[in-house]
Order: C-alpha cells, then sequence, then structure tokens
C-alpha cells in the first residue's frame, strides 16, 4: 500500500534576509527588491556535485516566500541573522517553486560570487 509523505511542518523563513541587487561593470547598482526573509535547507549529495560536473558550485540552498519574484541568474546579497555584519554576495543558480510546501515557496540554489563589487547604491539616508 502506498503511503503519502509526511511533510516535515511548515517552511519557516527565519534564517536571514536577502535582497535582489542589480550589478554592472564590478559594483552594486541599485536594489531591486526590498528585504525577504528566508530560511537555509541543506545542500543535497546529488545536487552538489551534479552542479559541481558542469562547473557550478552551490554553497547554499535557500527558501524564500512565493511572491519574492527572484529569477534564475539574479543576484541577491545575503545576511544572516548569525552573522549580521558580514552579507555576501550570491548567484541565483536554480529557481525551483515548491508548491506543495506551507505555504508555498522558492527553493533558491546559490552560487557565491568571490569577486568583490564596489557599493555604488546611493545612501538613502540622505535623501
Amino acid at each position: 500500500m502506498l503511503v503519502k509523505k509526511q511533510s516535515q511542518g511548515n517552511t519557516t523563513f527565519n534564517d536571514g534576509i536577502l535582497k535582489s541587487v542589480s550589478i554592472k561593470n564590478g559594483g552594486i547598482l541599485k536594489d531591486i527588491s526590498s528585504y525577504i526573509p528566508f530560511g537555509q535547507k541543506t545542500v543535497g549529495y546529488n545536487r552538489f556535485f551534479r552542479a559541481y560536473n558542469n562547473d557550478i558550485k552551490i554553497s547554499k540552498v535557500v527558501v524564500v516566500p512565493f511572491e519574492s519574484g527572484l529569477q534564475d541568474a539574479d543576484y541577491v546579497e545575503c545576511g544572516f541573522f548569525r552573522e549580521p555584519n558580514h552579507p555576501s554576495i550570491y548567484k541565483v543558480v536554480q529557481c525551483q517553486e515548491l508548491l506543495d510546501s506551507k505555504p508555498m515557496c522558492l527553493q533558491l540554489s546559490l552560487e557565491k560570487v568571490k569577486t568583490k563589487f564596489d557599493d555604488r547604491r546611493l545612501n538613502e539616508s540622505t535623501n
């Protein structure tokens, strides 16, 4: 008899915040989105090595709310709550819809960008 796999409970977005950024010519030009909360997931063995064979080094897998509007090839700036003063830039390698989770969410496979970018965003406190 087939039994439906029990879900692990509700998905949470309490590991940090990220925002989509626009990058051009070695600099971060502007924020595309406001802060989006995320939850961190484990990078699976198969996911990691299949990407690695294609010269993609997945360093994080995170879930974000379904309405976030993120897509493949976007750049995101992630800030983890346990490392509040060290945000990092990642490239979204894969964006997968998880329609059977509660709540529905997007699972993002992130590759860390090792390039140092100049922050050319305008300081919003001076406006």
